[in-house]
């Protein structure tokens, strides 16, 4: 059986998915990838984007008690939205759809599996899922991956 060690780049099948991550085998071992480390998307469940009997490729970031732990975002740098952070410079404008409304403000996407947050005081009233927003960048945290948003009049040039 092959020795695994934090940093190894695994292939590995998904024998189980729950609602906290998937459970893969590699050559034997379990290992279990949290929802976190599935995807760059965002998502609720890892059953929006792995099935059981699909092959992945993983980082492996830890192993204990022959277990061990991965994440395929790791082992994919390349599919990280947040890749060239100077894109989301301050000041930056971009016109994309709100794709979350809540309480506190609304979301817009600026790029796929990249979301801004529109406080609710510069939201227009009414706004809803779907409707499209000209905004510019306030503020930037890359690590955190949190942008925050003010509102642009869509005909604007």
């Amino acid at each position: 059986m092959e020795e695994l060690a934090p940093g190894s780049i695994i292939d590995a099948v998904v024998v189980q998915i729950e609602p906290y991550g998937a459970w893969v085998d590699h050559g034997g071992q379990r290992g279990l990838i949290t929802i976190p480390e599935v995807s760059w998307s965002r998502i609720r469940h890892p059953g929006e984007a792995l099935s059981v009997g699909q092959r992945v490729r993983a980082k492996v970031l830890g192993v204990a008690a022959g277990e061990f732990s991965a994440s395929i975002r790791a082992a994919h740098p390349e599919l990280d939205p947040w890749r060239d952070p100077e894109s989301f410079g301050v000041g930056a404008t971009f016109v994309g759809p709100v794709v979350l409304v809540t309480d506190y403000g609304c979301f817009v996407e600026l790029r796929p599996d990249v979301r801004g947050l529109l406080r609710r005081e510069r939201c227009p009233e009414g706004v809803c899922v779907g409707d499209r927003l000209r905004v510019a960048i306030l503020s930037v945290d890359a690590v955190r991956g949190m942008i925050e948003l003010d509102r642009l009049p869509l005909d604007a040039a």
